[in-house]
């Protein structure tokens, strides 16, 4: 559960430490939903109400039957709906509307194209009914562009349907012609056969023949039906053939790609098959047409003395029969054809004539809602990333990690008062912390410092220290000379001796002269002590660089400097040595190895991890004794790390205790 807590923490600080970062990505996003937003001009919707007649269009393949419909699969009429050609037809209907209206041109043609990228179908509950959506800016574009669609719509379909129609029309006409051909040829046999026979009576009816047995005549009647039987059947399977002709057409000349993905797998199939069954039944009435004629010709040869006449002339009466049944019915077929193609719908009705525009809800909240939602989401997200591609020291954490040796201070920046409140110009400017406001919180801090310094080392004493850094800005020096005030403060004779010999600044902080300092002494063989200055602290002395030589590192890992080193020790209660920084130059490295160890300062989110494990692993190398670290720079006013409990406890323990927290010396009475 601790851990848990842990984390969650680490996230709260990381939120709160990137928090601008975070509102600058928030309001960049949501400033862009809310422009979108507040161009976005208002819309309207039309919408009406159609009922489609789905089927299968196969179903016309047999037709010789009054039942066939003709409905097509629903894929049919959204192919047509989702069409280029069929949606740019109403797009241009819209604009030609428009601007009949009044519309400028240019106008007028956006706003079309934007209507029927936005026309919609929805399928309802209820099978077979949908409701066609139009939405635009203009109220009369929305009805206009709803009423059009379902105009064209109900007109392609009904064009489509007419011409399979009327193509089915004039096949059965073709085939009613022929039949009638055939009728006629019929009747002019059987008028011949009369007068050839003299078989006309009075009154022009013809002649019959009772002689003729009853069991031959219906021998005759049966193979006459089902001689009919076999005429209709054949004309069914040509019905049927042609229907599924046709069926290819309409799919390479009026279908859309849509379409014909789906219709093969359907439809064609569907065709095929009633031609495959019409084709069967034709095969089943040819059989028993000739089963009929096998029996009649047996009972003829087993009657010789049937009349030939008479066989003659029941024949011919017969087969016209034959053609005048098949000749009505191809007449009602044609007929029912031509009344359909005339009262076609197309399988489309209008149940809800389009609706008066009304303006569409505002998607405005839910936009700027998903927009802070992303706001957020992206400006968290690129915090955390900042956060994973930082490698600085931050943490007391990372330097356990990084250099394996305990912290022994953390030193707030000299910027932020504990309070969260910047520092006057003045104050920054003086560094020298722990001699100018020793009731500082940051003086307290070196003071606390000192203590886990002298502390560090167990009985033996320490009492020359290396202090450095990893780079160079990391505060080393400043550290070395409020270390040393308070030191001082404490009563121990303290000597800070400036061995960087490059870019030396305690003479600067102190305000000495540099000469007559460290490079003297080592070259004219004189002891520090000579060249040590006061200062004006009590008990702390600095020996300045001196002269900078050209050969720095030659110099201090002469013999000559140990021995001034233990000179110096002799001395003093304690030597603080600033050096440059470890992994610069080698300069602190000869001067480590004549000393108790190295304190190494670490400037909070500047100092890399990588660099600051290189120094550790450096010293290590070379036998030096890693004393500890410092964190330098910590900023109070961060929540993260858990150093803000400078900002609770030195706010309200030592503002209240030595005096105000920002140093003008105002005393409070402590707190209980």
């Amino acid at each position: 559960m601790h851990d848990e807590k842990k984390d969650f923490r680490v996230y709260v600080d990381v939120v709160y430490r990137k928090k601008w970062l975070i509102l600058f990505i928030f309001l960049i996003v949501f400033l862009a939903a809310l422009y979108f937003v507040r161009k976005q001009a208002p819309s309207y919707s039309s919408s009406s109400s159609i009922y489609i007649e789905s089927g299968n269009p196969a179903a016309m393949a047999v037709a010789l039957t009054a039942d066939a419909q003709g409905k097509r699969p629903i894929e049919f009429f959204m192919g047509i709906l989702e069409s280029r050609s069929f949606r740019d037809a109403v797009r241009d209907a819209v604009r030609d509307h428009a601007i009949s209206r009044g519309m400028p041109p240019i106008q007028a043609t956006d706003l079309s194209r934007e209507a029927i990228e936005s026309l919609q179908i929805k399928r309802s509950k209820n099978e077979g009914f949908y409701t066609v959506i139009a939405e635009s800016e203009s109220p009369d574009i929305a009805y206009a562009t709803d009423s059009l669609a379902v105009s064209l719509f109900m007109e392609r379909c009904i064009l489509y349907a007419r011409q399979q129609t009327n193509a089915m029309t004039a096949f059965v006409a073709m085939q009613f012609d022929s039949a009638r051909a055939r009728l006629e040829r019929a009747e002019d046999n059987l008028q011949a056969f009369r007068k050839q026979h003299n078989l006309i009576q009075a009154g022009g009816g013809p002649a019959t023949d009772p002689s003729l047995p009853i069991d031959y005549v219906r021998l005759v009647e049966g193979y006459y039906d089902a001689r009919q039987e076999r005429q209709t059947a054949q004309a069914a399977l040509e019905a049927a053939e042609e229907a599924s002709r046709l069926l290819r057409i309409n799919l390479d000349t009026l279908a859309t790609d849509k379409l014909r993905r789906a219709l093969p797998a359907l439809d064609l199939a569907e065709a095929e098959e009633r031609t495959r069954k019409a084709r069967t039944e034709l095969q089943l009435k040819e059989l028993q047409e000739q089963s009929f004629l096998a029996q009649l010709q047996a009972y003829e040869a087993s009657h010789p003395g049937l009349s030939d006449v008479s066989i003659g002339y029941l024949r011919l009466v017969r087969e016209r029969d034959i053609y005048v049944r098949l000749s009505d019915l191809l007449l009602e077929r044609r007929e029912e054809l031509r009344v359909k193609s005339a009262s076609e719908t197309g399988g489309v009705r209008v149940v809800d004539a389009p609706s008066e525009p009304t303006p569409k809800p505002s998607r405005a909240p839910l936009i700027l809602i998903f927009a802070a939602i992303i706001g957020l989401s992206l400006g968290a997200g690129a915090a955390f990333l900042l956060e994973a591609m930082d490698t600085s020291v931050r943490t007391v954490n990372d330097i356990t990690e990084a250099l394996e040796v305990p912290t022994i201070g953390t030193i707030p920046s000299i910027g932020v008062t504990p309070g969260g409140k910047r520092r006057r110009e003045t104050e920054r400017r003086r560094v020298l912390i722990s001699d100018g406001n020793p009731k500082d919180p940051i003086a307290e801090a070196y003071r606390t410092l000192r203590t886990s310094l002298l502390f560090s080392s167990g009985d033996q004493p320490i009492r020359s220290v290396v202090v450095s850094s990893a780079g160079q800005a990391e505060g080393k020096s400043i550290t070395v000379a409020n270390l040393a005030i308070v030191c001082a403060q404490m009563g121990q004779r303290t000597v800070i001796l400036d061995a960087d010999l490059r870019r030396p600044v305690q003479h600067i902080l102190f305000e000495l002269e540099r000469e007559e300092g460290l490079t003297e002494a080592l070259v004219h063989r004189r002891e520090l002590s000579e060249v040590a200055k006061p200062t004006s602290i009590e008990n702390l002395d600095v020996v300045t660089c001196g002269v900078i030589p050209p050969n720095p590192a030659t110099l201090l890992g002469s013999a000559a400097m140990g021995e001034r080193l233990e000179e110096l020790a002799q001395h003093y209660d304690i030597v603080l040595i600033d050096t440059p920084p470890v992994i610069v130059v080698t300069d602190a490295v000869l001067v480590a190895r004549k000393t108790d160890g190295v304190l190494l300062v670490v400037r909070c989110n500047s100092t890399p991890r990588e660099a600051a494990r290189h120094t550790a692993d450096t010293l290590r190398t070379a036998n030096i004794p890693l004393i500890g670290a410092v964190l330098n720079d910590v900023d109070v006013t961060r929540r993260y790390g858990g150093y803000h409990y400078y900002n609770y406890y030195y706010h309200y323990y030592y503002g209240g205790y030595y005096g105000s927290s920002d140093g003008s010396g105002d005393t409070k009475t402590a707190k209980t």
